[in-house]
């Protein structure tokens, strides 16, 4: 998933959005997570009903989407607007994880639950580790606002793919799942 290395991409890049970009001493990273943690609460909150309303699919597409425009708004040189991205990263990244793990829950037959949910949670959560080594990689190379810029293109591609993959109706032997995503 995009979601999580994207995350440690731009996870890497704080101390360089601060500093840099900012000017802040480096515990103004505090603030900025705890404003992205007021956030994630939230996202959390309204999770469950927008996904009844809106079902995985959209959901997911829905905080990827919110999570790329964190992004993004992050390379700005603005405390106000990085502090609003952070309230934006907090929103969408709890909406893409609970899409893919209902889903999981959902769509796998019961006698191979635990299995896949492992499996969706390494696929989910590794990537973490890569993305921070690609950010740390990345800002030695160049400066932290192209990283950030491609960093959102790709989460912007990756909520649209989300969105726009088709349908397809997935049957196990113990439940139907027809309107799986």
């Amino acid at each position: 998933m995009a979601g999580p290395a994207l995350g440690a991409v731009n996870g890497a890049l704080v101390f360089a959005v601060v500093d840099h970009g900012l000017h802040q001493e480096p515990g103004f990273t505090g603030v900025l997570s705890a404003i992205q943690g007021g956030g994630t609460v939230l996202g959390g909150m309204i999770a469950g009903p927008l996904l009844r309303r809106a079902g995985e699919a959209r959901l997911a597409a829905a905080g990827g989407l919110l999570y790329a425009a964190s992004v993004a708004l992050r390379a700005l040189p603005s405390t106000p607007v990085v502090a609003a991205a952070g309230l934006l990263s907090g929103l969408g990244l709890p909406w893409v994880l609970v899409a893919a793990l209902t889903a999981v829950q959902r769509i796998a037959p019961r006698d191979l639950l635990a299995t896949v949910s492992a499996t969706a949670n390494t696929v989910l959560f590794v990537p973490t580790a890569v993305g921070m080594a690609l950010g740390a990689g990345l800002l030695a190379l160049t400066s932290y606002r192209p990283v950030l810029w491609a960093a959102a293109f790709a989460g912007a591609l990756a909520a649209a793919y989300a969105r726009r993959r088709p349908r397809r109706a997935v049957t196990t032997p113990d439940r139907d799942t027809s309107a799986a995503c």
